[in-house]
């Protein structure tokens, strides 16, 4: 009997200015955020609060960006509004979870700081604007681009969160003493600290997942078969992931996708060995379930991206890690000069900037292609360093007066 977790990333970056002395390029920020709401934020959410509504049994979980949520209060308020409705109509049942992350969307977990501060500053600041627009406080976790190492799952822990998501990862599926490990388990974090161990870590069903975004686009899933392909799940959970953006900007409306998701929710209720839960709930079932250790080496950090499940997508050149570096070692003097400095430096951390530069092939690079908004490597890489030099320039200017 699988628990199944339906879980979905709204993310948009606040991008960087071309041309100008500006820093953020307000007008395609909220050119692509109006957009993007009308196709899928606004018509997804309310057709989620109708399911919700009209199926008790039905439960979904949403993790979404600090610079998401600012872009919404900004730029479209009712898209605010709707996701305050959809919580509302499944807090009853607890059919709603909305996740905690980092604010910025950002790679700070990644950085050498043992003890993490910045990431932990900016998961303290989502929590907060989690509190103000829907009074409440996260309890599981969903780091950047699924990013998993065991020192994250330390600080995640440390931080008094239950439940943590992931990528798999092949490596993930055999134990220390060579066993295999069914391909949908859930795991324990490994940790330097007791309490990691408290801490449950759930991969993504990668091949179930991408079934609605690459299948369900070409017209070779319904509905029907997709609920069959779940109920037939051998393990203990089955944890889907999607980009929100699928539902009206990836897959259009013509598609029959807004039609997918309410016939998925009806036809899942003949199955009644698929329980849905969300991932707060998972942690208490298996509180004290004994469960594989997920062991993933700081050096060998896992996210959802390209065939390896690493970090390349983001740090695989080296001009993305070279600059990584820099937007790192910033860090001491913006903290120091604080405010407007600060927060432009956080901006600049934001993952979205160094995907922009990724060099793939192929498929892997089409996606990547896709999301940048100067239309070439060489342009984003233009921006993203010019943007890193003034920063730094005025940041040391400031703190020398």
């Amino acid at each position: 009997m699988p628990l199944l977790t339906f879980y979905f990333e709204l993310h948009q970056p606040f991008r960087l200015q071309p041309e100008t002395e500006k820093f953020l390029w307000e007008e395609r920020n909220r050119q692509v955020f109006q957009k993007v709401a009308e196709k899928c934020y606004l018509p997804a959410t309310r057709m989620f609060t109708g399911i919700i509504k009209e199926n008790p049994q039905f439960k979904i979980t949403f993790s979404m960006s600090g610079t998401f949520l600012e872009q919404a209060q900004l730029y479209k308020p009712e898209v605010i509004a709707a996701l305050q409705e959809l919580y509302d109509a499944g807090k009853e049942g607890n059919q709603v979870e909305y996740l905690e992350e980092t604010y910025y969307h950002s790679l700070v977990s990644l950085f050498e700081d043992a003890q993490k501060q910045e990431f932990r500053d900016q998961v303290s600041l989502h929590r907060q604007k989690m509190k103000e627009i829907f009074g409440l406080k996260p309890t599981s976790f969903r780091n950047t681009e699924l990013m998993y190492n065991n020192d994250i799952a330390n600080v995640v822990a440390d931080m008094g969160f239950k439940a943590i998501l992931c990528e798999q990862r092949a490596d993930m599926y055999r134990s220390a003493e060579g066993k295999a490990i069914s391909p949908n388990a859930v795991f324990r974090a490994k940790g330097r600290r007791f309490s990691a161990r408290d801490l449950l870590v759930i991969p993504r069903n990668r091949q179930l997942s991408d079934d609605v975004a690459f299948r369900f686009g070409s017209g070779q899933l319904s509905a029907e078969q997709y609920a069959q392909y779940i109920a037939q799940v051998d393990g203990e959970v089955v944890m889907l992931g999607y980009d929100y953006e699928h539902i009206g900007e990836h897959l259009w409306v013509e598609t029959g996708i807004f039609d997918f998701w309410p016939s998925l929710a009806r036809i899942l209720r003949r199955y009644p060995n698929v329980v849905m839960a969300n991932p707060t709930e998972i942690a208490e079932r298996f509180k004290d379930a004994d469960c594989p250790v997920a062991d993933i080496h700081p050096l060998s950090t896992s996210s959802w991206a390209d065939i390896e499940r690493n970090t390349q997508g983001w740090l695989g050149s080296p001009t993305q890690y070279r600059l990584f570096r820099d937007i790192e070692l910033m860090e001491p003097d913006a903290q120091k000069a604080g405010g407007a400095f600060l927060a432009k430096w956080r901006h600049l951390t934001t993952s979205d900037h160094l995907y922009y530069l990724h060099e793939g092939k192929g498929a892997d690079h089409t996606v990547h292609d896709y999301f940048n908004p100067y239309g070439a490597i060489a342009a984003a890489t233009y921006v993203l360093t010019r943007n890193i030099d003034q920063l730094k320039m005025a940041i040391h200017t400031f703190n020398i007066r």
